[in-house]
């Protein structure tokens, strides 16, 4: 089976007693100890993407691990207040760390009493591609090893913010093109916290440049409006870094790439639903034609946006205009 081919899926367990949580491992190459005293309880969610993997592993005991896993792939476990003092290879991590053990080196980590770790593990080709679009190739770090990484604490909270998503309803229940584009994100977080943590340069940013490099990005995204368009397609096709196409968006108009594509999609089925008028289409045809998969969620940011309903703009219904 191809990665192309898999079926995201998702688990969750409540588990009563350790001998439990062993079992939920009993295909993995290595071992638990419980360290702490009295009765244990936890609970293990995994989520598995087309690309991605994400886990929550929650314990009331301090528990030990190592072992060899996840051959090929890189995980990455942001330290958060629920995950603090937890200890990797004798090194204690606090809070806002960014640990990131490589393709080729054990588990050894020990948690503390009542945590919470969330995790993502990523396969390193893709990461590699990620990280040469994403910083136009100015990260370099080894994946074959360890790091504990201090990035900014909004790279790291927003990332830790995607992995809770991967492994909570209703991601993994939505499309394939959904899916892709959680992702896709999840993976520009990824490399946007690696970037924050070395302080990453980007040679090209020239003022000079940032203005024709908005209206490249314009460009594509026109041709673009019905799909699901991510941050990586957008760095790959343009030769720039997330960093530097950020910043020359909100310079020319306050907000993100992304954003700013929103709101394109935005104006663009107002003016297919104004266009249509009079003729025997539906909103929901008009979705299809632009690529909107969840309607609703669509139709409530069209209403905020435009203080009108879709329906409205079709003339389905009279609106009455002030003045």
């Amino acid at each position: 089976m191809t990665v192309a081919d898999r079926k995201p899926w998702r688990a969750s367990i409540d588990l009563d007693d350790f001998e439990a949580f062993q079992t939920a491992f009993s295909q993995w190459d290595g071992s638990f100890t419980q360290m702490s005293r009295g009765a244990f309880r936890g609970r293990l969610s995994i989520a598995r993407g087309r690309h991605l993997r994400a886990f929550r592993a929650e314990t009331n005991q301090s528990i030990l691990t190592r072992g060899t896993a996840d051959p090929g792939s890189v995980t990455v476990i942001p330290i958060t207040r629920s995950s603090q003092r937890t200890r990797w290879r004798g090194r204690w991590l606090d809070r806002g760390d960014l640990l990131i053990r490589g393709t080729e080196t054990e588990y050894h980590n020990q948690s503390s009493r009542d945590a919470c770790l969330e995790g993502l593990v990523v396969p390193k080709h893709l990461l590699d591609r990620a990280a040469e679009i994403l910083t136009a190739g100015q990260i370099r770090l080894d994946w074959t090893t360890w790091h504990a990484l201090r990035p900014d604490p909004e790279a790291t909270a927003r990332l830790h913010a995607r992995i809770v998503a991967l492994v909570t309803p209703p991601d993994l229940a939505a499309g394939a093109a959904e899916i892709a584009h959680s992702e896709a994100e999840t993976l520009c977080c990824l490399v946007d916290a690696l970037r924050a943590a070395g302080n990453v340069p980007d040679a090209s940013d020239r003022p000079e440049n940032r203005g024709r490099l908005v209206l490249q990005a314009k460009e594509f995204m026109r041709a673009r409006l019905s799909d699901h368009l991510t941050a990586i397609e957008l760095c790959a096709t343009l030769g720039v870094s997330d960093r530097l196409l950020r910043l020359a968006f909100h310079e020319a108009h306050g907000m993100g790439p992304l954003a700013f594509f929103r709101l394109m999609r935005l104006h663009a089925v107002r003016d297919a639903l104004r266009d249509a008028q009079g003729r025997d289409l539906r909103v929901a045809d008009i979705f299809r034609q632009l690529g909107v998969t969840r309607p609703g969620a669509f139709a409530g940011e069209y209403r905020r946006h435009f203080g009108e309903l879709p329906s409205e703009a079709l003339g389905l219904r009279e609106r009455r205009l002030p003045g």
